[in-house]
């Protein structure tokens, strides 16, 4: 009876200890947006209570949380830490654990990372990171074109502002309409008109010069 005590103790710490990484993921995101200091403090709980190192996909998750807003704070030499840590980590899980088995890395953290590159002037490695982005978005699924979709205009759509930083318009342009095509195929107004936008200011500034 008392051996069955103590599984029935253990289990139940493991439980609540998966409970509280996946409750605190969703109190990151929660705030991320409206409340970057709370989202920052849920992210931290999380990964001190993760104190055996666990690999998940919620641990991957919070550290590509973590890296985004200390991109916006402009933390940038953390931000790339906890970036780097979602990738590495991503690449412990078992492919069987993952949403995408054959993503070999998060393609949205490295859509984090080459933001990061840009804002901070290194446009090679901004370019680097944007296509291993599109290398690993290409490695989805087809149930999950929507986000698939998504990935390769945003990532699309920044490589044509680096390639518009370094005066390479004529590359610029084949990204931008590869990112207008790409977007008139799906069914959201937002999304065809953010890039209308963003090709008006282009061809302004392609004209400036």
């Amino acid at each position: 009876m008392k051996k069955s005590l103590i599984i029935l103790s253990i289990l139940f710490t493991f439980s609540a200890y998966g409970q509280n990484i996946s409750s605190l993921l969703d109190s990151v995101n929660k705030y991320i947006v409206f409340d970057s200091k709370k989202a920052l403090d849920f992210g931290f709980q999380a990964l001190k209570l993760n104190n055996t190192g666990e690999v998940s996909s919620d641990i991957r998750d919070i550290n590509s949380s973590i890296g985004s807003l200390l991109f916006f704070s402009k933390n940038y030499t953390k931000s790339i830490e906890y970036f780097a840590n979602a990738i590495r980590i991503h690449q412990l899980i078992p492919k069987s654990e993952r949403k995408h088995p054959n993503v070999n890395k998060p393609p949205w953290v490295l859509v984090g990372l080459g933001n990061l590159y840009y804002n901070t002037n290194n446009y090679e490695k901004s370019i680097k990171s944007y296509n291993e982005a599109i290398e690993n978005f290409n490695l989805y699924e087809k149930s999950d074109s929507l986000e698939w979709l998504d990935g390769l205009n945003t990532s699309e759509s920044n490589l044509a502002l680096v390639y518009s930083k370094l005066e390479n318009f004529k590359q610029a342009e084949l990204f931008h309409k590869k990112s207008l095509k790409r977007r008139e195929k799906i069914d959201k107004n937002s999304s065809l008109m953010f890039q209308y936008m963003v090709m008006i200011d282009f061809y302004f500034q392609f004209e400036k010069e």
